[in-house]
């Protein structure tokens, strides 16, 4: 089986939408540039499952925004040869 895994240690807000068979997951960190606070989308992936904790979840038509509560990391796992990626945030 070949694995790859992302790691962000830090995170502003992920946003989620609904697609096909998963989940559209749009990831956003908050950065400073000359003094001032900007977000900025780091990268967006498709997902099939997720597992939470430490976050708000806010629920919305269409999609939902989770913010950390606490410092956490956020893991997606892809199984490259099942193409399929799952997202982790503890």
């Amino acid at each position: 089986m070949v694995k790859k895994t992302v790691t962000y240690d830090r995170f502003h807000r992920i946003e989620l939408s609904p697609e096909r068979e998963g989940w559209q997951v749009t990831i956003i960190l908050e950065v400073s540039k000359e003094g001032k606070k900007e977000e900025a989308v780091v990268t967006e992936e498709a997902v099939r499952s997720a597992k939470l904790e430490g976050c708000t979840v806010e629920l919305m038509p269409g999609r939902m925004v989770i913010t950390p509560a606490r410092e956490v990391t956020l893991k997606i796992h892809h199984d490259i040869e099942n193409n399929t990626r799952t997202m982790e945030i503890s």
